[in-house]
């Protein structure tokens, strides 16, 4: 473990581990900013995986405090690591909230990190390239469940906000579908939530035993004629399909239903 005192800011970087710890003992906006460029330029040639920032004592950071952890947080998703916040205070929450980046940033609370690093697990890796899965209930109340699965790991690849609000309408819409047409709202049923990172985007897996249905079959939803006769539904496979860059769709019954939605950079 090696010390470094910048003016506003103290560092503990345990090179085994490749990480670093940040802590400021300066209020003043202006100095942390600096000493944070500085910090940050200064890890351009080390092979640092983790950065966990404490946040302890900063009340207010401002906007190009965050603008710059978030560009950070990217540098480091980008080389397979992550920047951790640490000890975000009320106060504190309330300015990255108006900033929203808290869709963006990995928020840590475990303040057993401060003091021992090395003990800590919160130094994972994360699983780039290979499959994550969560099953949920196939219930309207789980639907949030599998939409904030899979935008954890969306934002990992560096989606902007804007398609990451689409992929989410995505993912809801097709789970709602399974929801209401696959299982008719039966009880005890489930759904698998695959979540992978492909070349230059993500790709996700809704899979389901309910009852098929074959979107190849069903035409294109035509917005006016639907307008001018007032009819309800039929509009998710609409928006699923404008939401992402491919669909796909196969089942059998021995895996039943599987739809793959896929979303480029």
């Amino acid at each position: 473990m090696t010390e470094q005192t910048l003016r506003g800011i103290e560092t503990s970087i345990d090179i085994n581990r490749g990480a670093v710890l940040v802590k400021f003992n300066t209020n003043d906006p202006d100095l942390i900013e600096e000493s944070l460029h500085r910090f940050f330029d200064s890890l351009k040639d080390r092979q640092i995986t983790q950065i966990l920032v404490d946040m302890h004592g900063v009340d207010e950071p401002t906007a190009t405090m965050i603008a710059l952890l978030i560009a950070e947080t990217v540098k480091m998703r980008r080389r397979g690591g992550d920047l951790k916040i640490l000890n975000l205070s009320d106060k504190s929450r309330s300015h990255y909230s108006f900033f929203t980046p808290l869709t963006y940033l990995s928020i840590g609370a475990d303040s057993g990190l401060i003091g021992h690093l090395g003990e800590d697990t919160s130094l994972e890796m994360f699983d780039l390239g290979k499959t994550n899965m969560i099953r949920v209930e196939a219930s309207v109340e789980a639907l949030n469940e599998a939409t904030e699965f899979v935008l954890e790991r969306a934002v990992r690849i560096g989606l902007d906000k804007i398609e990451l609000s689409k992929l989410k309408i995505a993912v809801y819409e097709a789970a709602m579908n399974i929801i209401e047409h696959s299982y008719e709202f039966e009880p005890e049923q489930y759904i698998n939530v695959e979540m992978q990172d492909i070349k230059n985007g993500v790709k996700v897996t809704l899979s389901d035993k309910g009852t098929p249905f074959n979107i190849y079959n069903n035409p294109d939803y035509d917005v006016e004629s639907a307008f001018n006769e007032k009819r309800e539904g039929g509009f998710g496979l609409y928006i699923i399909r404008r939401s992402v860059d491919e669909i796909h769709y196969e089942s059998d019954i021995k895996s039943g239903n599987r739809l793959t939605l896929v979303k480029y950079l």
